[in-house]
């Protein structure tokens, strides 16, 4: 089901259990962190998982196009099919994602602690800096975060998936392990289509930050 009606950010934090989640890594935490796991220079499997063809085309049929893909890989690319990709040696979180060909942006960062929030970070100030004018983040719907309500607090729409994705692994295998619900959270104007395409997911619900 999908609620058509907009939902204001204050209300859904009412609905929303509160952010636990720690502090945030000191900023010399994060910048070594870069974007890799729960370590620095040790990367979880799960930072490794890609998504689903079905989803990266689903966002793509809302966006027009994906232009962008911050946290990739080559192998990841191959279903993303992103004009632009920055790897783990490029360093997302230090690189500079705006390019004139540039207006829309697929994000599904690894959910290592620290991590996350520092990938959270980055794209919401690429966003304000209008450095893409469309984004999909696909994360974990961890609702008791600070990053979730950070991004919620910006976003246009959100997808709660009905069920777990089950993300693609090493070798092309479609994955076991995931123990969490996902939320796409949608940043943009084209609200209608988003609920249109991804209420075929889950509950849709449009916020007032439009």
């Amino acid at each position: 089901r999908e609620s058509n009606e907009p939902i204001s950010v204050n209300k859904l934090q009412t609905l929303l259990p509160k952010a636990t989640e720690p502090p945030e890594p000191a900023p010399v935490e994060v910048k070594k962190l870069g974007y890799v796991g729960k370590k620095p220079g040790k990367a979880s499997e799960s930072d490794h998982w890609h998504t689903p063809e079905e989803f990266t085309n689903a966002a793509r049929d809302v966006m027009g196009s994906i232009d962008l893909d911050p946290f990739s890989s080559e192998s990841a690319n191959s279903t993303v099919g992103a004009t632009h990709i920055l790897t783990l040696a490029d360093n997302a979180i230090e690189s500079e994602w705006a390019k004139p060909d540039i207006r829309t942006c697929w994000m599904n960062p690894p959910y290592s602690k620290g991590a996350s929030s520092a990938a959270v970070e980055k794209f919401l100030d690429q966003y304000d800096i209008g450095a893409f004018d469309q984004g999909i983040v696909l994360m974990n719907s961890s609702t008791d975060t600070n990053w979730f309500h950070r991004m919620a607090n910006v976003a246009t729409a959100l997808c709660f998936t009905q069920g777990r994705i089950q993300f693609i692994g090493t070798g092309g295998r479609k994955t076991s392990g995931n123990t969490k619900g996902q939320v796409f959270f949608y940043f943009g104007k084209r609200v209608k289509t988003f609920q249109k395409v991804f209420s075929e997911y889950g509950l849709v619900l449009v916020t007032e930050n439009i």
